[in-house]
């Protein structure tokens, strides 16, 4: 399954991860199965409660500001289908990259291809990686899924060392 691949593609070095929107817990029972400490975040309490009834650990929280979390805490911050309901894209880029100490996934479709009222936009592979130049990642890996309804795109972000 492509959620399987995906969290295949994480790399090695990664142990603990944030799952951004983490929907019914899928992705971070998978990373787990893997080997990877999974903590994930929704914004809906009720949503946070049916992970953590899965024996899942997860927060209410909202991706524009996890301030929560310590600086670096995680080895990963993981967006699935979460980035595209941002009004804030620049900002949950930010924060991502602040409690992150190594790396940022984060899976999109390609296009629209169900219009809800909680998705603002779905943003270019440029802008993604202007994002990504202001906030010292660089575009490590990408790479395409083709589904039955829609290409999902995945773009793989690793955090530079500051040089002083």
């Amino acid at each position: 399954s492509m959620i399987e691949e995906l969290v295949d593609s994480i790399p090695k070095d990664v142990k603990t991860a944030l799952f951004v929107g983490c929907g019914d817990g899928t992705e971070m029972k998978v990373a787990e199965s893997r080997g990877i400490e999974a903590t994930g975040i929704q914004v809906n309490p009720e949503e946070t409660k049916q992970i953590e009834e899965k024996g899942l650990y997860a927060r209410t929280m909202d991706m524009h500001d996890m301030s929560w979390f310590d600086e670096g805490e995680f080895d990963l911050v993981f967006y699935k289908d979460a980035f595209k309901q941002s009004p804030m894209p620049i900002v949950a880029f930010v924060e991502a990259a602040s409690i992150t100490s190594k790396y940022i996934l984060i899976s999109e479709p390609c296009e629209k291809w169900r219009d809800r009222a909680r998705n603002f936009q779905l943003l270019t592979r440029n802008q993604f990686e202007g994002m990504a130049i202001k906030c010292n990642c660089t575009l490590d890996k990408y790479w395409e899924t083709k589904l039955p309804y829609v290409t999902q795109r995945h773009f793989l972000f690793k955090k530079n060392e500051w040089k002083t």
